[in-house]
């Protein structure tokens, strides 16, 4: 699929300074969050990125699951090109 929009997604990685605690989360951006074990906000030491181009399945998510008054101008477009095909 030749299209220039990309999914932000980001694999966030976290050790709590106040009890040592270690947890991975996945993010649409590189974001605080909050210690599982002593509820501290903590920023990641690591962000690893896993942004990609959107496929097929990501319209066809999009189409079924998301509202479409929260989806960008250009992709309520290339769904409805694909629903057009």
């Amino acid at each position: 699929m030749n299209v220039d929009l990309k999914i932000q997604w980001f694999l966030n990685r976290y050790e709590c300074e106040r009890c040592s605690c270690v947890w991975d989360d996945e993010w649409s951006c590189m974001c605080n969050d909050r210690c599982p074990e002593c509820d501290i906000e903590m920023t990641p030491y690591e962000s690893l990125d896993l942004c990609r181009e959107l496929d097929e399945e990501d319209l066809d998510f999009a189409r079924w699951r998301l509202p479409s008054p929260l989806w960008p101008p250009h992709v309520v477009e290339l769904v409805q090109n694909r629903l057009e095909n």
